[in-house]
């Protein structure tokens, strides 16, 4: 009898996790959990990602480590030009690079106008040989006295030609 009602309560159980509102109300908060780590792993992988330039204060406060780590800051003037120095050497890098970067957007906006201009000779060109073409085949048209009516398909299939 013992073991009986101890079956019966395993089955109760088991009925009670597998069906019912509870079901379903497991089912989502797993759903839930999963959805919040995956946006939580999609975070940390978008942070690694982007990672954003140091400000101005956070250079200075670099700058004035480094300075630090080589002249005492108690020698006010070699502190201050070692801290000027960097600077002025960021700086340099920093417009030579810009100027880099304008002369390869140069160098593409150039490459691009030069293939429009190759594209629209090429285009002007096929006009011309149209032209041509719908000229001499005009000229057939009425070496053939064909009736103005006709015209227009004659030189159509002989364009197509």
């Amino acid at each position: 009898m013992r073991g009986r009602a101890i079956s019966c309560r395993r089955k109760r159980i088991a009925d009670a996790l597998t069906s019912g509102p509870t079901n379903m109300r497991y089912s989502f908060s797993l759903f839930a959990a999963a959805l919040g780590l995956v946006l939580c792993a999609g975070d940390a992988v978008m942070a690694q990602t982007s990672p954003r330039p140091p400000t101005k204060r956070e250079l200075m406060r670099q700058d004035s480590e480094e300075c630090a780590k080589q002249v005492p800051r108690l020698y006010v003037e070699p502190f201050a030009d070692c801290v000027f120095k960097r600077q002025a050497a960021r700086k340099a890098a920093a417009k030579q690079e810009k100027a880099a970067r304008r002369a390869q957007r140069k160098q593409e906006a150039d490459a691009a106008r030069q293939a429009r201009r190759e594209q629209n000779r090429k285009q002007i060109e096929q006009i011309k040989a149209d032209r041509v073409k719908r000229a001499e085949c005009s000229k057939q048209a009425r070496a053939q006295k064909l009736p103005l009516g006709q015209r227009p398909n004659f030189i159509a299939s002989c364009m197509g030609k």
